[in-house]
């Protein structure tokens, strides 16, 4: 099964034995809410291997889909429910700017209407794997600035629209280097001149 926001891909296999131009396969979808029959969205042949995409269908949104086999005699016994969601739309044109030597500013397009919040996930140029950002970002935010890097890091950044526990595709990657801290100067030291000492105490008048 394959999701997007709009659309969800289905796949199964079916016992050779079944397989005959007298059959066909019927996939019916069930309304997002829970009343109602399912509707029949399809009618294909039937194959040993078989796959259907459902288009123009609502992004973030729960769908349950029966898949049965049929013949001039009736439906199959016992269909294939299954139950699937849309993805959110992902984000789009993330930015990233430094912000100070351990953070940097971000900002993104929210393109969805139904997200629940947002996950930032993180590398280090040299990993190899991104690992999610624990603070948590609400719906409607296109901004956010992440902290606790380490000065000098090169890192790279994409972003995620959230559904509940669903996660949308990602958005661009970025990639930024924060700038290294200077060193301070060590071993300050302080000369004191005496002939300018001299001067000074000269000049106090005692009477």
């Amino acid at each position: 099964m394959v999701r997007a926001p709009t659309t969800i891909a289905l796949t199964w296999s079916l016992d050779p034995s079944s397989v005959s131009p007298e059959n066909s396969i019927v996939i019916q979808r069930k309304p997002p809410s829970t009343a109602g029959d399912p509707e029949t969205v399809a009618t294909i042949p039937s194959v040993t291997s078989g796959s259907y995409t459902n288009t123009e269908l609502t992004e973030g949104t729960n769908y349950t889909f029966r898949v049965l086999a049929r013949n001039i005699l009736g439906d199959s016994a016992t269909p294939v429910t299954l139950a699937s969601s849309t993805r959110p739309f992902a984000p789009t044109s993330l930015a990233a700017t430094v912000d100070t030597f351990t953070s940097v500013n971000l900002t993104w397009v929210d393109n969805s209407t139904r997200e629940t919040g947002f996950r930032i996930y993180l590398k280090l140029a040299e990993t190899e794997s991104y690992q999610p950002v624990t603070t948590s970002i609400g719906p409607n935010i296109t901004s956010f600035k992440l902290s606790g890097l380490t000065a000098g890091g090169v890192y790279l950044i994409k972003v995620v629209a959230l559904n509940g526990t669903d996660e949308s595709g990602d958005s661009n990657e970025v990639n930024i280097t924060l700038p290294t801290q200077p060193n301070a100067p060590t071993a300050l030291g302080a000369t004191v001149n005496p002939t300018s000492q001299a001067t000074r105490v000269s000049q106090i008048d005692l009477t």
